[in-house]
C-alpha cells in the first residue's frame, strides 16, 4: 500500500521554474471530490467532468454530449474549480515513477 502525506507540496526555486505543475483529480467512490494542483498560478484551465455512467441520475442531471461521429450521448456533466492541493503531489509522483 502506498502512503500519502497530507503536507502541502512544494518545489525548490530552480525546479519550480522548469518542472511542469502537477494536476490531480481526487476520486472517492467513483465520484470526483476535487481537482487540485501544486501550482495554481501556473495553470489556467476550466475543468469539466463528463460521466457517461448515468445509472441513477435524474433526467434534469443529464446533458447531451456530442460525439465525434455526430451522435449524442447522455452524460452527467459537472464543472470543478481547480484548487490548491493539501496533499503532497511530489511524494505521489516520485513513488509512482519508482514503482515497477
Amino acid at each position: 500500500m502506498k502512503t500519502i502525506s497530507t503536507q502541502s507540496a512544494g518545489h525548490s526555486g530552480a525546479n519550480r521554474d522548469t518542472t511542469p505543475p502537477t494536476l490531480a483529480i481526487v476520486l472517492e467512490g467513483g465520484l470526483v471530490q476535487a481537482v487540485v494542483s501544486d501550482r495554481l498560478e501556473a495553470i489556467r484551465v476550466n475543468v469539466w467532468i463528463i460521466d457517461y455512467d448515468t445509472d441513477g441520475a435524474d433526467d434534469d442531471e443529464l446533458s447531451e454530449v456530442p460525439q465525434g461521429d455526430g451522435s449524442f450521448c447522455d452524460a452527467v456533466v459537472d464543472h470543478h474549480f481547480l484548487t490548491e492541493t493539501a496533499i503532497d503531489l511530489d511524494h505521489i509522483v516520485d513513488k509512482t515513477d519508482s514503482d515497477p
